[in-house]
């Protein structure tokens, strides 16, 4: 019986997070005539990381011990934008708004990775420069970057849907509003159409 390393799973599983989203990703022509084996983990898992949003920035305090991550694309700003639009719209409260809270539980739940030394928040600030943005702070013990890729894969793609619900929602807030027939001679003069 051969014994398939468990970091081969691990760099495999990273390297998926990526091919699903992207299968022409850049990542695939720094790695397309190595063989993996998995001793490469952190290095595959940390390029893995730069492939889903536009910007990723990357900050090592070496103080506290603590990786920063933090993605900007221009579909968080957008998405955030269009909440900010339609709030207006609708004269919304921003906790009122079922897009906000919508998006807040997707980014929760891609985002969730079940390690003490592992921390993620978003940011959707549309009025600053440095508003709309993710940020991952991995500690010291941290040890399963492998799993970062596949979060940020659902954040993207949570943007994505959700961009898209909120445009089709502000686009039927533009389209005109067919007022229905009332009064008492109404009624008769549906049958008659009929």
């Amino acid at each position: 019986m051969i014994e398939i390393s468990e970091y081969l799973w691990e760099t495999l599983y990273a390297i998926k997070a990526v091919y699903d989203h992207d299968p022409n990703a850049q990542i695939f022509q720094l790695y397309k005539d190595t063989a993996i084996d998995g001793d490469d983990l952190f290095e595959i898992a940390e390029n893995a990381i730069n492939q889903f949003f536009a910007d990723t920035r990357e900050y090592f305090n070496e103080d506290n011990e603590v990786a920063t991550y933090v993605f900007f694309d221009p579909i968080i700003t957008q998405y955030w934008k269009l909440c900010d639009e339609y709030e207006k719209r609708l004269q919304l409260d921003p906790k009122e708004n079922r897009f906000r809270s919508d998006m807040n539980r997707a980014l929760e739940s891609a985002l969730y990775i079940p390690d003490y030394s592992y921390n993620a928040a978003w940011y959707s600030d549309t009025k600053h420069k440095n508003g709309c943005r993710i940020v991952i702070l991995c500690y010291l013990e941290f040890n399963t970057y492998h799993w970062i890729p596949t979060a940020l894969s659902e954040a993207y793609d949570a943007f994505v849907h959700y961009t898209q619900q909120i445009k089709a929602a502000i686009a039927e807030l533009d389209q005109p509003k067919i007022a229905g027939l009332k009064g008492p001679g109404c009624q008769d003069q549906r049958k008659k159409a009929a």
